[in-house]
């Protein structure tokens, strides 16, 4: 088995869903929410998983 380590960029993607598209300047409450992990390196070690690969700690 394969093992892996990845080091850059990690970020924390936060998605509102809305009903409509808002108009310029005007404020909407988001109807639902979803937060998940992005970003180069998470995406790589995510994909490195799903294909086999084990973690190397």
């Amino acid at each position: 088995m394969a093992s892996g380590l990845f080091v850059g960029l990690a970020t924390l993607d936060v998605v509102g869903y809305v009903d409509r598209r808002p108009d310029v300047d005007e404020k909407v409450e988001a109807a639902d929410m979803w937060t998940g992990a992005g970003g180069p390196a998470t995406n790589a070690a995510v994909t490195f998983r799903t294909l086999g690969g084990t973690r190397d700690c």
